[in-house]
């Protein structure tokens, strides 16, 4: 189990919420899991990219997003479960 286990709903640094998907193999990015984009910056439902939180900004070498914190998938209305279920398909 990584830092935060799958199916946590988090907010990252770009304003965006996903879900975790996968946790990060490599030991040394325990806090990058792998990420299902769930809103865009601006808080709009979207049925996002799957993306990698060690994935770098080309430009200025840093992490493109980072996870700023948990959120209870309750009070935002999300359904983890269908997420993760469209993924096992």
């Amino acid at each position: 189990v990584g830092a935060y286990p799958i199916g946590s709903l988090v907010f990252l640094s770009t304003g965006e919420m996903g879900i975790v998907l996968e946790a990060n193999e490599d030991p040394a990015f325990p806090r990058r899991p792998t990420v299902k984009l769930i809103t865009d910056i601006d808080g709009n439902f979207v049925d996002g990219s799957v993306v990698s939180l060690v994935e770098t900004d080309p430009e200025t070498g840093q992490y493109a997003r980072s996870i700023i914190n948990t959120l209870d998938p309750e009070k935002y209305g999300v359904d983890v479960a269908r997420y993760l279920l469209a993924r096992a398909v």
